[in-house]
């Protein structure tokens, strides 16, 4: 309407110019002027009609068969939906696109520790692992909590990563919190290919078909952190193009797992840790790597929180770590601290582990205090009080527990 409008105007502009000109325009000019009025008023009243005509369906959106509710507008073919219509697909879109986001990635690990240190000979037998060719390669990971497990298994991960060119998938199980189930473990794994199927329509059986399904003939890592049990696990065993590589701390056995244990850092190693965190401690290196029992975790306390707080004198902090009912509080980070932890403080890491156990076998494993280092079993049943062969299961137990 506006357009011809516009052409109108100018055209009675044009004309209304010619009739009070001095020297008139010819015939010529006359016609073009009459064709303007005319070419503007029929714009104008095409404009109008359209303005004012009843909407109708399009001819495709006649081809699809529609809510009775559904409407169709405007020649662009827009829909109007009923209101439970427009819900759904708005909540399928953003499921959609949450799937998209958080499992699209075929490529999720994380890096390790940039200031990793020691582990060498463990690290080249867990690499040999993955060179042994007999079939998938499942490799395991145990220790106390702090002790270093992930950082080392991402280490490992990241050499052998090109070996398995099509994803390396990462999933913490939670196996001290909440752990995840097989059937969760499955569809993290489904979706990581796949993030737009739905699987809600799914049972274990259906799951773990799917599963094994989008495992055939992929070379791919499964990194499975923090892991909780056997029955977690075992459902989970790729195929022989995959490796699975899991970290835990129990101790428990699935067919074709290889399981290695982590242990504390050697002194050296633990010195040279510090040295990197915080290059101050220098000759209180060695002191400070034994009152934090050279558990990685510690070290990596003791020397941030060192290498932050500049005020803070090594002596008066190991004097702190020495004494062994301050210890834990000396390695607890601070609030202005919060920013630099990537990792619980040490009360927390055990306290996971530790909150497992029956109120009974806590106060035995409060016992082992007395000792101030390594003990025999039979020393242990002693203090306890306990038969022998109840002292070798209970013993048992914390072993598998990492405590």
């Amino acid at each position: 309407m506006i357009v011809g409008a516009a052409i109108l105007l100018g055209a009675v502009l044009f004309a209304l110019d010619n009739v009070t000109s001095e020297e008139p325009e010819g015939l010529g000019t006359w016609i073009s002027t009459v064709l303007g009025l005319l070419l503007g008023a029929s714009t104008g009243i095409k404009g109008w009609l359209d303005w004012n005509k009843k909407e109708t369906p399009t001819q495709a959106t006649k081809n699809i068969a529609l809510d009775n509710a559904q409407l169709a507008t405007g020649e662009s073919g827009r829909n109007i939906q009923t209101k439970e219509y427009v819900e759904q697909n708005i909540q399928n879109y953003y499921e959609a696109t949450k799937a998209d986001v958080a499992f699209h990635p075929l490529h999720q690990l994380p890096q390790p520790p940039a200031d990793f240190t020691g582990r060498e000979e463990l690290i080249v037998q867990l690499l040999a692992d993955f060179q042994s060719g007999k079939g998938a390669t499942i490799t395991g990971l145990t220790g106390m909590g702090g002790i270093g497990k992930t950082s080392l298994g991402l280490v490992v991960a990241h050499q052998v990563a090109k070996d398995y060119p099509d994803a390396q998938i990462f999933l913490d199980l939670r196996g001290t919190t909440e752990p995840l189930s097989a059937m969760d473990v499955m569809r993290h794994v489904i979706l990581s290919f796949e993030p737009a199927v739905d699987l809600r329509a799914l049972d274990d059986t259906g799951m773990a078909n799917a599963y094994h399904s989008i495992l055939h003939g992929k070379r791919a890592l499964l990194f499975l952190d923090n892991a909780r049990s056997a029955e977690q696990i075992a459902p989970l065993r790729p195929p022989q193009t995959w490796a699975m590589l899991v970290t835990s701390r129990w101790s428990f056995a699935v067919p074709g797992l290889h399981t290695r244990r982590l242990d504390v850092m050697s002194e050296e190693n633990a010195i040279a840790f510090l040295l990197e965190l915080c290059p101050r401690v220098s000759n209180k290196a060695t002191e400070l790597a034994k009152a934090c029992g050279y558990l990685p975790l510690a070290l990596r306390i003791a020397g941030s929180f060192l290498g932050v707080n500049e005020n803070w004198n090594v002596g008066e902090y190991l004097i702190q770590l020495n004494d062994r009912k301050r210890r834990l509080a000396a390695l607890q980070q601070s609030h202005e601290d919060a920013e630099l932890k990537t990792e619980p403080d040490l009360r927390a890491a055990f306290e996971l582990s530790y909150h497992q156990l029956s109120e009974e076998d806590r106060k035995h494993w409060r016992v082992l205090s007395v000792f101030p280092t390594s003990f025999h079993w039979v020393s242990a049943g002693a203090i306890w009080s306990l038969e022998n062969d109840i002292t070798q299961k209970l013993l048992s137990l914390l072993l598998r527990y990492s405590l």
